[in-house]
């Protein structure tokens, strides 16, 4: 028992946060303080153990929101955590027996506590500012109801005065127009893009078409065509034939294309179907490089290719595992060139 009831003893800094940072405890002395740190410590020992963590030199007792630290018998600090503390029950009998053996004056369970001494304290606080508050009201609510009175003398016989001062109507306030700044700026941003576009559509509609120069056709005497023509200088003599022939009509066939490149992960050699290195350029002879079916535009074949009202002559050299039907893949330069590309719709007409 001797051993059980041994008062712990407390460091200043440990008493200095004990009275600052705990309730009900800013007046307290040394000894008092030593004696409800070491109850408090017991009864977490005798009905709380788990709330026991033990460190090297030191061991930290959780008794509700309060961290109570001893080292060799001494308490050198003391945490008060805020928060909800961990809900946990102990007798009261036993910290009201604690408190008899330990000498603590102060106990919250005695009917002579602090806490309901602090409590009445606050209560006679209040009232004495509720009083204070009514002394400063009443004179103001006096010498409102004074001058009205005042008021109500000096325009006695007089109505149109009394309602001029106390009923005027009263201005109208102009109230601001409820539509969103933010919202009147996006509307003014969307108006911009569209204008913006409607511009570039017509620039690219009243572009001029570059269309090629058409040769003139001579004609043999008595209108005689595929005869041979020759015309004599002095240094060279040039021979030319004239045909008659009609232009062959273009096959136009109607495709999705995607982009695809020369590196990539899987899959990709830089190497054409026909055995056309692509790795250092987009282009072949002139012509961009596309992949196709073969039974629907043989390989090595020229076509003139149209998208969105862009053309351009591109040549079939390559083939594809998902290139079927009507599917044509464009070679890029970069991923994001591909990317960028997408899926789009077009046309394609097959030149030779």
């Amino acid at each position: 028992m001797k051993k059980e009831l041994k008062i712990l003893k407390v460091s200043d800094e440990a008493l200095h946060t004990y009275k600052n940072d705990v309730k009900r405890n800013y007046d307290i002395d040394e000894d008092q303080a030593r004696r409800k740190l070491t109850r408090n410590v017991m009864l977490v020992k005798e009905f709380k153990p788990r709330g026991i963590k033990r460190g090297l030199f030191s061991k930290t007792y959780s008794y509700g929101n309060l961290k109570i630290t001893i080292r060799h018998g001494t308490v050198i600090r003391i945490e008060n955590v805020k928060g909800d503390p961990e809900p946990w029950d102990f007798p009261k009998k036993r910290y009201i027996e604690l408190n008899k053996l330990l000498g603590i004056k102060d106990c919250k369970f005695s009917s002579k506590s602090h806490y309901r001494h602090f409590k009445s304290k606050n209560i006679k606080t209040h009232i004495f500012k509720s009083v204070y508050g009514m002394m400063i009201l009443i004179p103001l609510t006096t010498f409102s109801y004074i001058g009205y009175e005042q008021h109500l003398h000096k325009t006695e016989g007089n109505e149109d005065s009394i309602k001029e001062s106390f009923y005027k109507k009263p201005r109208q306030i102009r109230i601001p127009s409820s539509e969103n700044i933010v919202l009147r700026l996006f509307k003014k941003a969307q108006t911009n893009k569209e204008q913006q576009l409607k511009r570039h559509t017509e620039k690219i509609i009243s572009a001029k078409l570059i269309k090629p120069k058409q040769s003139k056709k001579k004609h043999v005497k008595g209108g005689e065509t595929g005869k041979h023509k020759v015309l004599k200088s002095k240094n060279k003599i040039y021979k030319q034939r004239k045909e008659n022939k009609a232009p062959a009509a273009k096959k136009t066939i109607q495709v999705k294309l995607s982009a695809y490149i020369a590196h990539c992960q899987e899959g990709c050699t830089g190497i054409t179907r026909t055995g056309v290195d692509v790795t250092q350029s987009i282009y072949y002879k002139g012509y961009r490089v596309i992949a196709t079916d073969p039974s629907v535009i043989p390989l090595n074949s020229i076509v003139e290719v149209n998208i969105g009202g862009k053309t351009f002559k591109a040549i079939a050299i390559d083939t594809g595992g998902a290139i079927v039907g009507n599917k044509v893949d464009l070679l890029v330069a970069t991923e994001r060139d591909a990317i960028n590309f997408g899926k789009q719709s077009g046309t394609i007409s097959i030149i030779s």
